[in-house]
C-alpha cells in the first residue's frame, strides 16, 4: 500500500490545497508523498530528475521542450487602454521539459522546472504529479554539490487515476451541451469534480471509439501524423490578480512559469503511443491581461458564467487572430483563455468549457478553463479532444467518440441542454 505523510497538507491554507492538490478541502486530499529530488544538468542541455517514493526509485531523463514557443510568437500586455505588443517573450520559459522514466518503461513525462517544480508522468496505469511545496511552508533549501548534481528542498508527488466510464457516472459527472448564444452551438463543460485526482480521469482507455469516429482513419486524418496545432494562450485579470496576492515580485513570471508547465503537461498528453495521429502543441501568441478587455468585463458575463464567457471570449480571440495559416504566422488555431473566476453552470461548479467539434470554425476554436492549479491540463486536453482538427462529427458522434458507442446526445424534459447520456431515463 501506498504510503501518504499523514499530517503535512494540514498545514497547507484552502487556497495552498487547492493550488497544489486541486481541492478545496483537507479530507479531499488523494495518497502522496514528501521527496526529495536530485538534479543533474547534463552538458546538452538536457536534465537528469532523481527521487524515491512509495519504496520506489524513479529516474527522468529530460530534454528541453522546444516546440512549445513558436519562433514567432507575439506576447501581449493588456493594461486598460495602454496594450504593449512585442515579437518574442521577453522573460525566461527555457525552463520546460519533456523525455522519458528511463527506469520505469520510459514511459512519457513533462518536466517544468522553472522557480518552482511541477510536471507530470504518464505511467502505465496512473498519472503522477509533482508540485513544489509552498514557498510558506518549506523546510529545506537546495543544497549544490561539487558533482553538478543538486539535492532540492522537499516536493509533493501524488498519484491520479485515469477514468472509467462508470465511475463517471457513480459520481454524478456529465457532459453537457450547451447552445452558444442565438445560433446554438454546442459546447462540452467539465464540472469540478471532474479534476479531482481521486475521481476518475479523462484519458482512459477503457471507453469504446466508434470506427466511423477512429482518429487513425485515413478519411479523417490522411498521412498527417504528427499535426501541429497553433495555439493562442490568453490569461485574464482574475488570473493575474491571483498571482499578484501569492508572489510580490515576479508575479508575471511566475505566470509564465505556471501557464506555460500546463501547456507542457497538455503536449504530453497527446503523445501518448496509443493515440494517432500525436499532436504537437505550439504557441504562437501570449497574451497577459492585467484588467479585462471591454467586451469580457465581469458583467458582460455574469461573474464566470460558462457559456456567457466562453462566448465572449471566443468572439474575441476570433476578431483579433490576424491573417491564416498561410499569410501570417502570428495566426493561431485554437484560443485558450486561462481564467481566475470560478466559472460556473446552473449549480455545478464547472472546471473548463469549449464548443464541440469547431476546431475548423474560425469563431468557436476556443477553449476556457479555470487555471489555478496544473491538474487544469488534464481538463484543458478533454476540452481541446472535443475540437481535434479535421473531425466534422455530430453532436451525438461526439458523445459516442469521447464516451462510448452506448452514449448519445438527450434533451432531459424541462431543460433546455443536452447532455450526453447513456441512461434512457434522463430523457424521460
Amino acid at each position: 500500500m501506498w504510503k501518504s505523510q499523514p499530517s503535512f497538507h494540514h498545514k497547507l491554507t484552502k487556497r495552498e490545497l487547492k493550488y497544489v492538490f486541486g481541492v478545496d478541502e483537507v479530507h479531499q486530499v488523494p495518497e502522496y508523498e514528501l521527496i526529495k529530488t536530485q538534479r543533474h544538468r547534463k552538458k546538452d542541455g538536457g536534465l537528469r530528475l532523481q527521487f524515491s517514493a512509495w519504496g520506489d526509485d524513479f529516474v527522468l531523463d529530460l530534454k528541453p521542450n522546444s516546440r512549445l514557443i513558436s519562433p514567432h510568437i507575439v506576447s501581449v500586455t493588456r493594461n486598460g487602454t495602454q496594450v504593449t505588443e512585442q515579437k518574442g517573450l521577453p522573460m525566461d520559459y527555457n525552463c520546460h521539459f519533456q523525455g522519458t522514466v528511463s527506469s520505469h518503461g520510459h514511459v512519457p513525462v513533462a518536466i517544468s522546472d522553472c522557480r518552482h517544480l511541477m510536471g507530470t508522468l504518464v505511467m502505465n496505469d496512473h498519472f503522477l504529479i509533482l508540485q513544489s511545496i509552498p514557498r510558506r511552508v518549506q523546510r529545506h533549501s537546495v543544497k549544490p554539490k561539487a558533482t553538478g548534481t543538486t539535492i532540492d528542498g522537499e516536493h509533493f508527488v501524488f498519484k491520479r487515476s485515469p477514468s472509467l466510464l462508470t465511475h463517471f457516472e457513480q459520481h454524478n459527472i456529465e457532459e453537457e451541451m450547451i447552445g452558444l448564444n442565438e445560433i446554438h452551438e454546442p459546447f462540452c463543460d467539465t464540472i469540478e469534480s471532474r479534476d479531482d485526482p481521486n475521481s476518475a480521469e479523462i484519458l482512459s482507455l477503457n471507453y469504446t471509439i466508434p470506427s466511423s469516429a477512429k482518429l487513425d482513419s485515413a478519411f479523417v486524418f490522411p498521412n498527417m501524423d504528427p499535426i501541429t496545432l497553433e495555439i493562442g494562450l490568453f490569461l485574464d485579470s482574475q488570473l493575474f490578480e491571483h498571482f499578484q496576492r501569492e508572489y510580490i515580485q515576479d508575479a508575471e513570471q511566475h505566470l509564465l512559469d505556471f501557464s506555460l508547465a500546463l501547456i507542457n503537461n497538455v503536449h504530453v498528453l497527446y503523445q501518448q503511443p496509443t493515440l494517432s495521429p500525436n499532436l504537437e502543441i505550439v504557441i504562437v501568441r501570449y497574451e497577459m491581461w492585467k484588467s479585462q478587455p471591454s467586451n469580457l468585463a465581469t458583467f458582460v458575463h455574469k461573474n464566470g458564467q460558462a457559456q456567457s464567457l466562453l462566448d465572449a471570449f471566443c468572439r474575441h480571440q476570433a476578431h483579433i487572430n490576424p491573417g491564416t495559416d498561410l499569410t501570417d504566422s502570428g495566426h493561431w488555431d485554437h484560443g485558450v483563455l486561462l481564467t481566475g473566476y470560478d466559472i460556473y453552470h446552473t449549480t455545478a461548479s464547472v472546471a473548463g468549457v469549449a464548443p464541440v467539434a469547431r476546431m475548423c470554425d474560425q469563431l468557436f476554436a476556443c477553449s476556457l478553463v479555470e487555471g489555478l492549479h496544473l491538474g487544469r491540463s488534464f481538463v484543458l486536453a478533454h476540452e481541446m479532444g472535443h475540437k481535434s482538427p479535421g473531425q466534422r462529427f455530430t453532436a451525438d458522434q461526439q458523445c459516442a467518440y469521447f464516451w462510448g458507442r452506448d452514449y448519445q446526445v438527450e434533451i432531459p424534459s424541462g431543460r433546455s441542454i443536452e447532455v450526453c447520456t447513456s441512461d434512457p431515463l434522463l430523457a424521460s
